[in-house]
């Protein structure tokens, strides 16, 4: 007893635990109340504000096997479910796990109006989804809209102007290189 107030009054006063609190201290802080920071990728240490980071902890966790263990299943089980939620999944999802936690409820509850709507419900699709078929169409219309538009204005026949006037600028061309006669040959079809 007299040794455990002689490990809480020396953290306090420096600031660090001593050696024989790291392990338990780590556990107790980390493990009871884990929580990732996405952003920074960084570890707290909850109720302390003790960053993963601290001299202390990463001397303690280069030379406690358990805990490197213990860290490392963490990190798995976060990684794990950060790719879980960055995976695309059916939208019978939700159904599939309301009815198998509907079947595990007792029988009575099972039958009762409720239950049944959790396991027909099917989550709402996310509005970019919902969206997306609509967009479609109307990307479609507007091309088509575009199309007619352009062509009242006269794009497509000043295209065709354009390609006369090219012709008519090769012919001349031809005739003062070549002369008339040959020009008058090679253009003949025009």
């Amino acid at each position: 007893m007299n040794k455990k107030i002689n490990i809480e009054f020396e953290s306090r006063k420096t600031g660090t635990p001593t050696s024989q609190s790291h392990c338990k201290l780590a556990r107790k802080r980390l493990f009871g109340h884990a929580s990732a920071d996405s952003e920074r990728s960084s570890w707290w240490l909850s109720g302390t504000g003790i960053a993963m980071e601290s001299p202390w902890i990463q001397r303690h966790l280069s030379a406690c096997p358990r805990c490197q263990r213990r860290f490392s299943g963490l990190g798995k089980v976060f990684t794990g479910l950060n790719l879980i939620k960055s995976q695309p999944h059916s939208l019978d999802l939700l159904k599939r796990a309301n009815s198998s936690a509907v079947n595990v409820l007792k029988h009575g509850l099972r039958e009762s109006n409720r239950a049944f709507e959790l396991r027909t419900s099917l989550p709402t699709p996310p509005l970019r989804e919902r969206v997306r078929s609509v967009s479609r169409g109307l990307y479609q219309t507007a091309a088509c809209i575009a199309i007619l538009v352009l062509s009242k204005i006269g794009v497509f026949s000043s295209i065709d102007r354009m390609q006369k006037q090219g012709q008519t600028t090769v012919r001349h061309f031809y005739d003062r290189q070549l002369g008339t006669d040959l020009s008058d040959d090679l253009f003949s079809d025009a």
